[in-house]
């Protein structure tokens, strides 16, 4: 009879740990589900006109000796500017950011180098307005200035005028509230499919 009740014994044992393991699993599944979460996020978008203007304006010349250059480089920057103020654009629109002075024959590779463009001077002018729509269309006259003799630089630097919106904090309060709203219909549809 102690076989039978050792049978009986362990088969409610296991039958207690297997109920046991089935309740926990389903109390385990039960309490995640307050956890099913969806976290939604809006969008707002805005097309503004930019309200500032840069424009790196980057010329070059050479010459035999450097005060010969350096008086190229001053023709050359009264022509920039003379067309810059015929846009429209005063001094203080204006700002000499660098000068380059280049001594080719002072360079480990200077074999060939003819003498009449030993010196080689680089001037950036910067130009910075608000008034973009002028900025922009004095940049797609720029060739107007090859007649007055100057020659721009080829590098990447000089790619043109480039503009940006500085009143983003103005328009934060409405896109936000635009945004928020669309991330409320984006989660009652979620919800409602």
């Amino acid at each position: 009879m102690s076989s039978v009740s050792n049978i009986i014994a362990g088969g409610l044992i296991g039958l207690g740990v297997a109920c046991g393991g089935f309740l926990a699993g389903e109390s385990l599944v039960k309490s995640r589900l307050g956890f099913r979460t969806v976290t939604v996020k809006g969008l707002s978008e805005r097309e503004v006109k930019a309200n500032l203007g840069f424009w790196p304006v980057r010329f070059v010349v050479t010459g035999p000796t450097l005060e010969e250059a350096r008086s190229s480089l001053e023709i050359s920057q009264t022509a920039v500017k003379a067309f810059l103020m015929s846009h429209g654009f005063t001094e203080q629109d204006m700002q000499v950011q660098n000068i380059q002075v280049e001594d080719r024959l002072a360079g480990y590779n200077n074999q060939g180098v003819p003498p009449e463009s030993r010196f080689v001077l680089t001037e950036d002018i910067l130009v910075k307005s608000s008034e973009v729509q002028k900025l922009a269309d004095a940049s797609r006259m720029i060739g107007d200035l090859l007649k007055s003799g100057v020659v721009f630089s080829s590098d990447a630097y000089n790619a043109g005028p480039s503009f940006v919106f500085t009143d983003v904090n103005e328009l934060k309060g409405d896109m936000l509230t635009e945004a928020t709203k669309r991330a409320r219909e984006a989660a009652d549809k979620f919800a409602q499919e």
